[in-house]
């Protein structure tokens, strides 16, 4: 039995989002703390919104916003800052703590591995373990 299966796409609309809309029952949204990544979530948000009468048709639940997490985040800038503030005031507990841009994030890309591959107690790995225990406890409350 297969408990997750993780689709990592951008939001521009596709043939694949419709059906990932119709066999999801939770979504992360990763977001950048910029203007334009905004406008891709509340179009990614608005896109979901739009397939749950068509679910509830198919007698299936609510498709759930299992949270949105700011990745790419820049605690040095104001901009990242005040982008988080209105992230957080907007969307409450739904934002998950930001995952920060580092170079190591870069370097396991390049190395094609897990930043706990590389760098297992590094800031980056302590981030994503974090994230990982959220994304458990919230299929736990939805699922």
């Amino acid at each position: 039995m297969i408990d997750a299966v993780i689709f990592d796409t951008p939001p521009t609309p596709s043939l694949l989002h419709s059906s990932i809309y119709l066999a999801t029952d939770m979504i992360l949204y990763p977001t950048t703390c910029e203007t334009l990544s905004f406008d891709g979530l509340a179009a990614s948000m608005g896109r979901r919104q739009q397939f749950q009468p068509l679910r509830q048709q198919l007698s299936r639940r609510q498709i759930e916003v299992l949270g949105i997490v700011p990745t790419m985040y820049q605690n040095s800038t104001a901009l990242h800052n005040h982008n988080l503030k209105l992230l957080q005031e907007q969307f409450g507990s739904a934002v998950f703590a930001p995952i920060t841009l580092r170079t190591l994030w870069r370097e396991a890309s390049y190395n094609r591995c897990m930043v706990y591959a590389i760098a297992p107690q590094s800031k980056a790995a302590e981030e994503a373990w974090k994230l990982v225990e959220r994304v458990e406890q919230g299929m736990r409350v939805y699922g």
